[in-house]
């Protein structure tokens, strides 16, 4: 899978969430809404989720870890880029 297009909405005002980010995969599936969490020494991408995976503490999106690492790289690459380098996330 090749990421196609990211679109990065930098937040402010919230002290983990950083970031709404979408990426489309091979110019046919967008994930919307995935949030960029800083969590300490590191930052995280989280997947949306919908109501029911939200009361089971479930994802509605599960990419394999090979897959995920790819697209929160991406999502902390492109995050970075956005905010001009001004802070190493």
């Amino acid at each position: 899978m090749e990421i196609t297009d990211i679109k990065v909405k930098p937040l402010q005002g919230y002290p983990r969430l950083k970031a709404i980010v979408s990426i489309t995969l091979d110019d046919q599936l967008i994930v919307n809404d995935i949030r960029l969490i800083e969590t300490g020494n590191k930052t995280v991408i989280d997947f949306p989720k919908d109501t029911f995976a939200r009361i089971h503490n479930k994802e509605s999106f599960v990419p394999v870890p090979e897959l995920r690492k790819t697209l929160e790289a991406a999502a902390v690459r492109a995050y970075q880029e956005s905010i001009g380098g001004q802070k190493n996330v």
